[in-house]
């Protein structure tokens, strides 16, 4: 139940991360992009990292395919 939880949430944030990216790309000067992305998209990817992390908590080894940060460092 807590997996299904996860991927919803990781589902949710992601739409909102296209949504947020397509209405701030190209509506403003670089400058305001910039802060836009700032106060806007990397919280979001904040956000979208902690999901993930908590997921691979609890992902078995057959589900979760996906290499860890530790089997990326080593």
């Amino acid at each position: 139940v807590k997996l299904t939880e996860y991927l919803d949430s990781l589902s949710l944030k992601l739409n909102e991360l296209r949504e947020k990216y397509a209405s701030i790309t190209g509506e403003y000067s670089s400058l305001d992009e910039g802060l836009k992305f700032r106060s806007e998209i990397v919280p979001l990817l904040s956000d979208i990292k902690t999901v993930i992390n908590d997921y691979e908590k609890i992902a078995s080894k057959e589900i979760y395919t996906l290499p860890t940060y530790p089997e990326m460092l080593y």
